[in-house]
C-alpha cells in the first residue's frame, strides 16, 4: 500500500496555515469595507499614537469653542432681538409725544398718558427678555429679571416727584432719580448686578462679555421717557396742562435722544456678532482640517480595501480548489 509522505503532510499543513492567514485577512477586510476604519490601528500607525491624540484633542477642544461660540451668538441675538422692540417703541413714541404736546387737544393728552403706561410695560417686557435660563440685561445675575415690574418703578418715582409743580422740578427730580449711582432706579427699578456677566469663549483665546445691562443711559432714558408721562396720567401736575404739555415735550425729546443711543447700542452689539461670526468660520475650517486629518490616520480607503477584498478573495477560492482537489482522491487512487 502506497502511503502518504512527509510532502503530502507538509503540502495540508501549509493549507491549513494559509486558510487561516486568508480567513483572516478576509474578517480585517470585510470589517474595515463595513465601518470604513481600519481594523488594526496599531499596526497601521506603526504603534505611534501621538499624532491621533493631538489631533483628537484639538477636535474636542474646537468643538467645545464651537458649542460657546453658538451660546454666545444666541444671546447676542436675543440683545439684538429685544433692543430691535425697544427702538421700536421708542421711534414711536417719542415725535407722538412731540406732536401731542405741541398741537394735541387736552383729550388727546389725556390718552397719551394713559397710552404710556402701556408702552412703559412693553419695554420692561422687552428688557426682562431671555435667552434660555439666562436673562438679557441683568449683567451677572442671569438667573433673574434686569427690571421690577412697572407698578414698582412708578410707585418709587412719584414718592420722589411728589409735591412738585414745575416742570423743571419734575424734569430734574425724574433725571436724578434714574441717573444718580445707587439713587432710585438702582435700588428699586433695576433687579440685575451692577457686575458685568461672564465673558464667553467664542474661539481659542477670544472671548466676548455682551455687558450691556438695562443701567445703560439709553435705556435708563427710555424708562424716564415713559414712566414720567404715565406719572401725569396718575395725578402729576394735574390741572395744569401748560405744565403737563411742557414736561410731556422733554419726555418726547428725551425719547428722540433714546433712539440714537439705542442704535448705538445695536451697533455696538453688532460689531461683537461680527467678531462671534468670524470666529465661528474659522473654528470650523479647523474642525474640517483636523477630520481630514484624522480620517487619513484612522479611515481604510474604500478603493484599495475593495482591491484587496477582491484579491483575498480569489486566494480563499484558489485555496478550496486546491484543498478539494487534495480531498478528492479516492482509496483506489492511492492502492494504485
Amino acid at each position: 500500500m502506497k502511503l502518504a509522505n512527509l510532502g503530502d503532510m507538509a503540502q495540508a499543513t501549509r493549507l491549513r496555515r494559509d486558510t487561516v492567514d486568508v480567513k483572516t485577512n478576509l474578517n480585517r477586510l470585510t470589517q474595515e469595507m463595513n465601518s470604513g476604519l481600519k481594523a488594526d490601528l496599531s499596526a497601521s500607525l506603526k504603534g505611534q499614537f501621538s499624532p491621533l491624540v493631538g489631533l483628537e484633542r484639538g477636535l474636542v477642544l474646537n468643538e467645545t469653542y464651537l458649542a460657546s461660540n453658538r451660546a454666545a451668538a444666541r444671546f447676542a441675538e436675543g440683545q439684538q432681538t429685544a433692543l430691535d422692540n425697544l427702538q421700536s417703541i421708542v421711534l414711536s413714541a417719542g415725535p407722538e409725544f412731540l406732536k401731542i404736546a405741541s398741537t394735541g387737544e387736552d383729550t388727546q393728552l389725556g390718552v397719551t398718558f394713559g397710552n404710556s403706561k402701556r408702552q412703559l410695560d412693553q419695554v420692561i417686557s422687552a428688557l426682562n427678555g431671555r435667552v434660555g435660563p439666562q436673562s438679557l440685561f441683568a449683567g451677572a445675575a442671569t438667573d433673574g429679571p434686569a427690571l421690577s415690574s412697572s407698578e414698582d418703578i412708578l410707585s418709587g418715582l412719584k414718592v420722589a416727584l411728589v409735591g412738585l409743580t414745575s416742570p423743571s422740578d419734575v424734569e430734574a427730580a425724574a433725571k436724578a432719580w434714574f441717573d444718580t449711582p445707587g439713587g432710585g432706579f438702582e435700588t428699586i427699578g433695576y433687579t440685575g448686578s451692577t457686575l458685568p456677566r461672564s465673558g464667553m469663549d467664542i474661539a481659542e483665546g477670544q472671548r466676548e462679555t455682551l455687558a450691556v445691562t438695562a443701567l445703560d443711559p439709553a435705556i435708563r432714558d427710555t424708562l424716564r421717557g415713559f414712566a414720567v408721562a404715565a406719572l401725569m396720567d396718575q395725578g402729576l401736575l394735574s390741572g395744569d396742562s401748560i405744565a403737563q404739555r411742557a414736561v410731556l415735550q422733554e419726555m418726547g425729546e428725551t425719547l428722540v435722544g433714546a433712539t440714537d443711543q439705542i442704535t448705538a447700542l445695536r451697533a455696538d452689539i453688532g460689531f461683537v456678532q461680527e467678531r462671534i461670526e468670524t470666529a465661528r468660520v474659522r473654528s470650523e475650517a479647523e474642525v474640517t482640517g483636523l477630520r481630514l486629518a484624522r480620517a487619513a490616520l484612522i479611515e481604510a480607503d474604500p478603493y484599495q480595501t475593495a482591491m484587496q477584498l477582491t484579491q483575498v478573495q480569489a486566494q480563499l477560492e484558489t485555496i478550496y480548489t486546491v484543498t478539494a482537489r487534495v480531498s478528492g482522491l479516492s482509496l483506489a487512487s492511492v492502492l494504485r
